[in-house]
C-alpha cells in the first residue's frame, strides 16, 4: 500500500552555480501523474531561492540570481586551487523540513548535469540520515548521460538510465504490488507540472517540445530524447494560461529546438498568445539558444508582441561551423532582433568554446564580430557529456566526471591554460562593458 511519496530536486556542488528559471520540470510532471493516481505528495527544492525560509532574495535580470551557497572541500588542478560550494538551502533548513515529513514510502529524487553528481549524493545521504528504510529511487538528466557515480554509491535503491516513463511506471506497479489508474505513455497526454508545491510563485519554466532533429557532436539532446516531439498548441497555451493564474512572473521556454517547424508550431503558438486576455502578465525568456537560422521577420515580432525579454542564440566559431557543417547568418538574425526594438541586454549570443581544435585567434575574431553587432556575449565554455560524439573523441578523459565541469574541464584537459582562461573571460567582461556604456 502507498499513501505518500517524497519528491525532491537536490543540491548542486560547483565552483559556481547561478539560477536563470531552473526548475525541475521533469519531477513536477511525476508529481502530477502520481496526485491524479490519489497518491499524497510531499516536495522539496533545494535550489528554490524563493523558499520562505529566506528572508531576503536578491534578484537580477527577469528575477534569476545567485543561489545560497556554503563553502565545502577544495579541490587542485596544476596550481591552480578552487573553493566547491554546496548551492541550495542551508543544510539546517533541509533537516528542519524533513523531521516535519511522516509516513512516506517512497523517495524520488532527480539529477541534472552530469558533474552535479556530488549535489545529488549529498542529498542522498541526508536523506538516508532520516529516512535509512525507505527506498530512494533516482531519474532525471545525469542518472541517463551517466548512472555509474549513482549506481556505486549504494545510496539508492534504483537508477533509472531512460527518460521513458513507462520504465518507472513498471518499477512503481511492481514495488507496490498495484496497479495505476493513471499512467500517460505518451508525452502528448502528460498533464500540466504540478506548480501547486512552490508558495512564492515568481519564475516557472516550460517546454513545448522535447528532443532535437539535429545531432550536434557536443549535444546530448538525443541521448536524452531518442525523438523529436512537439506539443499541441493547446496544451502549451493551457498550461501558460495555469501558470499566469498561479501568479508567475517570469516564465522561461526550455526546449532545444523550439524554432523548429516554426509554421507550425512556434509561430501559431504566439500568435494564438498575442490575442490571449493573459499576455503582457508574464515576461518570457529564452535562456537555452534559440538557432538563428529559424528566425524571421515575423517569429521576431511576435517575440516583441508576445513579452519576451531575454532571446539567447547558439552560435559557433569557424572551425566549429565547419564540423557541423552548417552555416548560418548571425548579422542577419541580430538585426531582425534589434528593428523589434530588442536591445543588447535582451540578445545574448552563446559562443561555445574550448574545443580542442578551436585556436585562440578564432575565437577572439568572433567575439570582436559579436560586440560589433551589438549583442551580449556569452562564453559558453566546452564541457564533454558523456555519451556525446566528442566526449569519445576526447584524447584525456576522466574517471571522475566532476572534471568534466565547464570551469575545469578546459584547464584540467590542457586546452588553454590558466592565464588563457582568464583573458578569455577579460575579453568578455570587456566587450559587454563597452556595450552597456
Amino acid at each position: 500500500m502507498v499513501s505518500k511519496i517524497l519528491l525532491v530536486n537536490p543540491y548542486t556542488i560547483d565552483i559556481a552555480a547561478y539560477d536563470l528559471w531552473n526548475k525541475p520540470i521533469g519531477l513536477l510532471y511525476l508529481a502530477s501523474i502520481l496526485k491524479k493516481n490519489g497518491i499524497t505528495i510531499d516536495f522539496i527544492d533545494l535550489l528554490d531561492r524563493f523558499d520562505s525560509s529566506f528572508s531576503e532574495i536578491k534578484n537580477k535580470w527577469g528575477n534569476t540570481g545567485k543561489y545560497h551557497a556554503e563553502k565545502v572541500e577544495k579541490i587542485q588542478i596544476g596550481k591552480k586551487i578552487y573553493q566547491l560550494r554546496i548551492y541550495g538551502l542551508p543544510k539546517e533548513i533541509f533537516r528542519e523540513k524533513l523531521k516535519k515529513i511522516r509516513d512516506i514510502n517512497m523517495i524520488l529524487l532527480t539529477s541534472h548535469i552530469t558533474y552535479w553528481y556530488k549535489g545529488v549524493l549529498e542529498t542522498a545521504r541526508i536523506l538516508k540520515e532520516y529516512f535509512p528504510n525507505i527506498p530512494i529511487i533516482l531519474g532525471g538528466n545525469g542518472a541517463i548521460l551517466d548512472p555509474s557515480q549513482y549506481e556505486k554509491s549504494g545510496l539508492f535503491d534504483k537508477v533509472f538510465s531512460r527518460s521513458d516513463l513507462n520504465d518507472f511506471y513498471d518499477y512503481f506497479e511492481d514495488y507496490f504490488k498495484l496497479k495505476l489508474k493513471y499512467k500517460p505513455k505518451k508525452r502528448n497526454n502528460y498533464p500540466s507540472p504540478l506548480w501547486e508545491f512552490y508558495k512564492k510563485r515568481i519564475t516557472a519554466s516550460i517546454q513545448t517540445s522535447w528532443g532535437c532533429p539535429y545531432h550536434c557532436t557536443y549535444c546530448a539532446s538525443n541521448k536524452i530524447y531518442p525523438f523529436f516531439f512537439q506539443r499541441p498548441t493547446k496544451d502549451i497555451i493551457n498550461e501558460l494560461e495555469y501558470l499566469v493564474e498561479l501568479g508567475f512572473k517570469d516564465i522561461a521556454f526550455y526546449d532545444d529546438a523550439i524554432l523548429v517547424n516554426s509554421d507550425e508550431h512556434i509561430v501559431p503558438l504566439l500568435k494564438q498568445w498575442s490575442q490571449n486576455k493573459n499576455n503582457g502578465k508574464v515576461t518570457f525568456h529564452l535562456p537555452n539558444a534559440i538557432h538563428p537560422q529559424f528566425l524571421n521577420e515575423e517569429i521576431a515580432k511576435l517575440f516583441k508582441e508576445c513579452n519576451f525579454q531575454t532571446i539567447a542564440i547558439g552560435h559557433d566559431t569557424k572551425s566549429v561551423r565547419a564540423k557541423q557543417k552548417k552555416e548560418y547568418p548571425i548579422e542577419r538574425t541580430i538585426k531582425l532582433l534589434k528593428e523589434q526594438g530588442f536591445t543588447e541586454k535582451n540578445i545574448w549570443i552563446y559562443l561555445l568554446i574550448g574545443l580542442p581544435y578551436q585556436s585562440k585567434e578564432e575565437i577572439l575574431e568572433e567575439m570582436d564580430k559579436i560586440n560589433d553587432l551589438g549583442a551580449t556575449i556569452k562564453l559558453a565554455w566546452f564541457s564533454p557529456i558523456p555519451g556525446t560524439i566528442d566526449h569519445g573523441n576526447l584524447k584525456k578523459k576522466f574517471d571522475d566526471p566532476f572534471y568534466y565541469n565547464n570551469s575545469l574541464y578546459i584547464l584540467a584537459s590542457g586546452t588553454y591554460t590558466s592565464d588563457e582562461m582568464q583573458e578569455f573571460k577579460h575579453y568578455e567582461k570587456e566587450f559587454n562593458r563597452r556595450l552597456y556604456a
